[in-house]
């Protein structure tokens, strides 16, 4: 699951998603005196297009089977081990496009959008029925007291102003060691990017002229 969320969303995306665990391109980047913006866009872009031809939508067996022929370091194994656990929290955030590309940098819009998904996809009221909820998010909130520079650095990679307003934070849990089997996944993607789609249009209709 933790692929996903690393390689969700596109430049083309009306959202962002961009999960706490830096990508190892990430971390690389940060490690170099010598990056530029554009180079570490470009690095990010690159590894997220590795993740979507050789992780996503693939079974497990169909990842060993591909990776038979590369080397150690060139196995999406590898990768996928540098991403995150699926059998722990994830936690990830979201922001948006308008309509004219520009990214969102407002953190309280962001927030928005994120709480409205986890209101969507759990239960926080006696009258929500849960058997209608067809897979659950928790969250929690990246306060600048107790998290200072991580959540300055975690609103920059979303594109939102590095100010010192919590950021609201989603998190799913994934307790199954067969999480490709059966499309199961997939589906749960699928379904998460409908949620998002659906929300992001009332930030965008909130903010006329963008």
């Amino acid at each position: 699951m933790s692929a996903h969320w690393a390689a969700m969303s596109t430049e083309t995306s009306s959202f962002i998603c961009v999960p706490l665990n830096l990508l190892p391109s990430e971390r690389k980047a940060i490690q170099d005196p010598n990056t530029t913006s554009e180079s570490y866009a470009q690095a990010v872009d690159q590894e997220k297009q590795l993740i979507r031809d050789r992780v996503l939508n693939k079974s497990n067996q169909e990842i060993i089977d591909e990776d038979a022929d590369r080397p150690t370091e060139d196995k999406a194994m590898v990768l996928l081990r540098a991403l995150g656990s699926d059998l722990n929290i994830n936690a990830f955030a979201l922001n948006f496009r308008y309509s004219d590309g520009t990214v969102n940098d407002d953190v309280e819009e962001a927030n928005y959008l994120n709480r409205r998904v986890v209101e969507v996809l759990s239960v926080d009221s006696p009258e929500d029925d849960a058997t209608k909820i067809p897979f659950f998010l928790t969250s929690t909130e990246f306060e600048h007291e107790l998290y200072g520079d991580c959540a300055k650095h975690f609103k920059k990679r979303l594109g939102l102003t590095e100010d010192e307003l919590s950021l609201f934070v989603l998190r799913n849990v994934l307790m199954t060691p067969f999480p490709t089997e059966g499309n199961f996944i997939d589906k749960m993607v699928n379904i998460f990017q409908e949620v998002v789609e659906k929300e992001v249009e009332v930030n965008t209709q909130s903010t006329p002229g963008k």
